[in-house]
């Protein structure tokens, strides 16, 4: 599963986009010789994808669509294949044949999105986010991806009611409880993100970044000693975390922990020498 980290100052969403399934299943090859080469190419091809061998993968799916000029499965699994490869347009143009020769198919809208934002085509991408639950309103993963997006649009109730139907689908989904905690968080209510924060630890105890985004919840409540407790476990489950060096420090300074504050804004800076805001407050 592909994961891509991306941060908002103090607030972490947790990816921006998940992988598609495994390749497609490899098919029965038809009486027609055609038919049948074509199969033979495009099931060689799905082995070479199993094992990452890509160009080999990429070499069989064009023999496969060569033989079969309308072979939905090729498009969409070479689409896949350039996906790993970040060909992210040539992952959107095999896409797009597959939603050419089968408009149901909603793989190949998810993958298309993926593919879309990858390069930053975000409303393009939502789109067909949105065209895969028209299709298939189980799929938890394009829900949680669509609203991602549209957390980075600043769209806030949207992200959060696309998370809440990731949640409904899957329960333990900690990352979409962690999401929807900093949606939340954005739209100021800090008790509901607080309380997804915690459903979030509970469901996965080792997300350092929900424990940074409940002491962010915390310290905009003033609780400050709550907030202080959650960085400092944060930087226990990663200490290598500047971003949490910093909110502690910030936490400590609203104290009046002065001495304290410098000390964690140093840390934050040692960790990431171009961290403007850690000297930013260590100045102050």
């Amino acid at each position: 599963m592909r994961n891509f980290y991306c941060f908002l100052l103090t607030i972490f969403l947790s990816f921006s986009g998940f992988a598609q399934d495994a390749p497609e299943d490899t098919v029965r090859a038809k009486l027609d010789t055609v038919s049948q080469q074509a199969e033979r190419y495009y099931n060689a091809g799905i082995e070479s994808y199993r094992q990452k061998n890509f160009t080999e993968a990429l070499k069989q799916f064009d023999l496969a669509i060569a033989e079969k000029p309308q072979f939905e499965k090729a498009y969409y699994n070479r689409g896949n294949v350039y996906f790993d490869m970040k060909k992210y347009k040539e992952a959107i143009a095999d896409f797009s044949q597959a939603i050419g020769i089968n408009s149901m198919s909603d793989k190949a809208f998810f993958g298309r999105a993926l593919a879309k934002n990858a390069i930053t085509l975000k409303q393009d991408a939502l789109a067909d986010y949105t065209q895969c639950l028209i299709l298939n309103s189980a799929n938890e993963l394009a829900f949680y991806n669509r609203g991602v997006i549209r957390f980075e649009l600043e769209d806030y109730k949207g992200a959060a009611d696309d998370f809440t139907k990731a949640i409904k689908i899957k329960p333990d989904f900690a990352y979409a409880y962690n999401d929807r905690g900093s949606a939340k968080r954005k739209l100021e209510d800090y008790e509901g993100a607080i309380n997804d924060y915690e459903k979030a630890s509970q469901l996965n105890p080792k997300l350092a970044l929900t424990y940074n985004n409940s002491g962010s919840a915390k310290k905009r409540s003033n609780d400050l000693e709550g907030a202080i407790l959650d960085y400092s476990m944060a930087i226990k489950l990663k200490p290598d975390y500047s971003i949490a060096w910093n909110n502690r420090g910030e936490a400590k300074f609203l104290k009046g922990d002065y001495k304290g504050a410098i000390n964690d804004f140093t840390k934050a800076i040692e960790l990431n020498q171009n961290y403007s805001f850690a000297f930013n407050n260590r100045a102050a």
